[in-house]
């Protein structure tokens, strides 16, 4: 389904994430779930109540979005394995082209095509293997379907996204008051654990500063 260099997992047990636990929101035991390897699908994920609907276990990732949700099926602690390269070596795979350093309107992208248009927020410029400035006024579109099955290099560096920072101090807040990959066009959407860079290449002239 994916490339063969994407291994994709939720580990909600390992202690370097933000928020780690070792239950979900409904009382069901967390276990880390190997989702995709080496891009061939490996397991589903559910809550209680879709366990029910289709005769299975429970996985432990019924998640409430606030205190006043009803649990849902999510995945709050997404990794990806780490890969072989450093981001020097994957800005000297590129040549030239734009570093997807963040977007704006990662939300708005069409779930079930997996179309996106998003703004870069910040862009950064590669020529000859190295960053040579900021671009400004920019878009990137694509499909994300296509995108995770054209993987040139994955990130030997993995990090936490903002999004998993974010959820760690919204859920402190409740308790104390109440290896990236890199393609050969398109950018990958935010929200995994991604090993380096969101790293595209490009043919545009961008303006650089």
């Amino acid at each position: 389904i994916l490339s063969e260099k994407l291994t994709v997992a939720d580990e909600p047990l390992n202690d370097a994430l933000p928020d780690a636990r070792g239950f979900d929101d409904e009382g069901t035991p967390c276990r880390d779930l190997k989702l995709f390897e080496h891009g061939v699908l490996r397991s589903f994920f559910n809550d209680r109540f879709y366990a029910r609907k289709t005769g299975t276990e429970p996985t432990g990732h019924g998640y409430r979005g606030d205190v006043t949700s009803r649990p849902f099926p999510s995945l709050q602690h997404l990794t990806m394995a780490p890969g072989e390269h450093s981001l020097a070596d994957l800005l000297k795979l590129m040549g030239r082209g734009v570093v997807a350093a963040g977007v704006m309107g990662a939300h708005s992208g069409n779930r079930l095509n997996g179309d996106y248009s998003l703004g870069l927020s910040p862009g950064l410029w590669v020529e000859d293997g190295a960053i040579v400035g900021v671009v400004k006024d920019a878009m990137i579109s694509g499909n994300v379907y296509e995108d995770l099955n054209n993987v040139v290099g994955v990130g030997d560096t993995a990090r936490a996204t903002f999004a998993q920072l974010q959820r760690e101090h919204r859920h402190r807040r409740l308790l104390q008051g109440c290896p990236a990959p890199m393609r050969r066009r398109r950018a990958l959407p935010r929200g995994l654990s991604t090993p380096g860079a969101n790293i595209v290449s490009s043919s545009f002239p961008p303006r650089v500063s």
